[in-house]
């Protein structure tokens, strides 16, 4: 997962290169621009954090600041999904409709399906929205994995996890 987190720490800087590379033409004016911009800085330093708190898990045995990482690993996936999609909408500004109609690209056409491909059929939003409030209720004082009362999902999903101490 180390690896993982860095190769997506790398890409978000490189996107955020190329998204700044564009600066100065008319992308700069562009709402796009600052989605993509805001986007990607988040995305760039919680997979810093995320790659910090990873290795913390592993020297400490805290298997519940990996929990917490993994949350936040999956909003820094979405987010740069985000950047991404803001990057490529901005790409073309030629509009595909004519005759008065709201100015839709290719670009924007694009960036809707991956946002639609990635919030309806990637597993990152689901995770975190999984992780949100268990991250609380399912880890004690000292980092480690708790069943939570009436929670069967989480309690399944951890019982491998528990059996091994």
């Amino acid at each position: 997962m180390l690896t993982v987190t860095s190769i997506f720490a790398g890409l978000s800087g490189v996107m955020l290169v190329n998204i700044l590379a564009r600066s100065e033409d008319q992308f700069a004016r562009n709402w796009r621009f600052y989605v993509g911009v805001g986007a990607i800085l988040f995305s760039l330093y919680w997979f810093v954090w995320i790659a910090e708190r990873l290795t913390d898990a592993l020297e400490q045995g805290r298997p519940g600041t990996y929990v917490d990482a993994m949350y936040r690993f999956n909003l820094a996936v979405l987010s740069a999904f985000v950047s991404v999609s803001a990057f490529i909408s901005g790409l073309d500004s030629r509009s595909i409709l004519d005759k008065g109609l709201p100015n839709v690209s290719f670009g924007d056409l694009a960036a809707i399906a991956i946002l639609f491909a990635v919030f309806t059929r990637g597993p990152w939003l689901q995770d975190a929205i999984f992780l949100h409030d268990r991250r609380a209720k399912g880890i004690n004082n000292e980092g480690q994995l708790v069943e939570i009362a009436d929670d069967d999902q989480w309690n399944e999903r951890i019982k491998p996890l528990l059996e091994r101490e």
